[in-house]
């Protein structure tokens, strides 16, 4: 492993004290009575658990020079990942369906759909890059910090409203979108500063600018998103 990256799985176990303080009040804090969840909202926490562990471990079984453990979790990633993404959708499904109960207006039931499926493209398009790229270590590990990264978003606007007082589209913007942008910005720095290919950065950080600024400026409250989310959901 890179000597600038030997230890980045500490930086993944800081994610997971980060989404663990996002979600501290809507779901860990309600142990054990979680009154108002439902099974969907224990699912999706499972699933994100499992996934951190094997987001966690894998460098530490680099460094440690376990490869073919390493390898072995990579493939039982093959058999989460999926997991994951159904599990991001059910809990926008049931999103939409408790706005919809509660009467909110359709179109804005259907833009607050918007982020999550934004966040499911991006997680599963990262993964998959970084899988095309397993047998090439520099780009694989990228493409596993850029897809990590989208899972600030959620708990840091989480924690900038909930106990910062920021508005929720300022939470959003800021937490979840222009946080992890910095830190790919660093990284590509990083990657400059030691003549390495930032390539992958490039990629991941336009990508998510361009959905960043789809968000910022409506495109969720536009004909063609509410058309295919009404169809989505």
């Amino acid at each position: 492993m890179e000597t600038a990256y030997k230890n980045i799985g500490y930086f993944f176990i800081g994610l997971l004290a980060l989404t663990f303080a996002g979600f501290y009040i809507t779901y860990f804090g309600q142990f054990p009575e979680f009154k108002n969840l439902t099974p969907i909202h224990h699912f999706h926490a499972l699933i994100f658990i499992a996934w951190y562990t094997v987001l966690i471990i894998q460098p530490f079984l680099i460094r440690y020079k376990k490869f073919a453990l390493h390898r072995l979790v990579g493939k039982f990633s093959y058999f989460l990942m999926p997991l994951v993404l159904i599990s991001i959708f059910m809990a926008t499904q049931t999103s939409y369906k408790n706005g919809i109960v509660q009467h909110l207006p359709e179109k804005e039931v259907l833009a607050g759909t918007f982020m999550n499926l934004l966040s499911l493209f991006l997680f599963g398009l990262f993964y998959l890059l970084a899988m095309i790229n397993r047998h090439h270590t520099p780009a694989h590990l990228r493409y596993i910090i850029t897809s990590s990264l989208i899972l600030i978003g959620p708990a840091l606007g989480r924690i900038l409203i909930m106990f910062f007082g920021f508005s929720f589209p300022d939470g959003v913007w800021y937490g979840g979108m222009m946080v992890p942008a910095l830190i790919m910005l660093a990284l590509i720095l990083l990657d400059i500063k030691n003549n390495r290919n930032y390539t992958p950065y490039i990629i991941s950080l336009l990508l998510s600018l361009a959905l960043d600024l789809a968000w910022k400026y409506n495109f969720q409250s536009t004909a063609l998103w509410q058309n295919f989310a009404d169809i989505i959901f």
